[in-house]
């Protein structure tokens, strides 16, 4: 191989090298690019991502009754000698001839027992006596009476789960029996549901009043304190 063809030959090695090394930094240079166009669009798209939050609320219930006017006070007094009875209730009835000295302000709204429900379920109410007549009355001629009649609470209306439907008349008196749970406020044809099921809970409707009535005989030889007990259930099932 003489000089000329040598340094031919080198040349065309090194033109080889070069377009080689061309070759691979124009395929790298394109694989970096696709690559990041392959990045750039990934981050383009749309998504959408869901994260959530808890709220949590526990209600607790309560079985609660308050005595909101827990005293009746007829005071001391006697049947005038011309009269055979005294009449008077913790409604509207006071005889002002037969009845000497007792307290006519018991007639009134401030003379009744008020009961409310102060909870949060429908609750059904029973009281009880620790007398009857015979013995916080006494007297014969006429019978003693000592009785009781329920009603709505002041600006309540059928607090009982249902148009007149507490155990004891609204319009009468019932006499009181000792020593013994009577019904006040049951309902039980009423629906737990509908809330028709004894003393409402809610705020409008959840209270009852209660009036006494006594008859007192002109020989009468009786008085003292009597304790009304006023019981309020709401059934575990509820």
């Amino acid at each position: 191989m003489n000089n000329s063809e040598y340094k031919l030959d080198k040349i065309l090695f090194y033109l080889l090298v070069m377009a080689v090394v061309f070759s691979l930094s124009a395929t790298i240079i394109s694989l970096e690019k696709l690559g990041g166009i392959a990045i750039t669009g990934r981050y383009a798209n749309n998504q959408t991502n869901f994260s959530q939050g808890q709220i949590y609320l526990n209600v607790s219930q309560m079985c609660q009754l308050d005595t909101m006017n827990g005293t009746i006070d007829f005071g001391a007094g006697y049947v005038n000698g011309t009269c055979n009875n005294c009449t008077m209730d913790s409604d509207s009835t006071f005889d002002s001839i037969c009845c000497v000295g007792f307290n006519s302000s018991a007639n009134n709204e401030t003379g009744i027992l008020v009961y409310e429900n102060r909870g949060n379920l429908p609750m059904i109410m029973h009281y009880n006596s620790s007398e009857n007549a015979s013995v916080f009355v006494n007297g014969t001629v006429p019978a003693p009476h000592f009785m009781i009649r329920t009603i709505d609470g002041p600006g309540d209306y059928n607090a009982c789960g249902g148009s007149d439907q507490m155990n004891l008349s609204s319009s009468n008196y019932t006499e009181i029996i000792a020593n013994s749970w009577q019904d006040v406020c049951v309902n039980e044809s009423g629906t737990i549901d509908t809330g028709q099921f004894g003393l409402r809970p809610n705020q409008d409707n959840d209270s009852i009043r209660v009036h006494i009535k006594l008859v007192i005989p002109d020989d009468s030889l009786g008085g003292g304190n009597v304790t009304l007990q006023m019981r309020g259930t709401c059934p575990s099932d509820w």
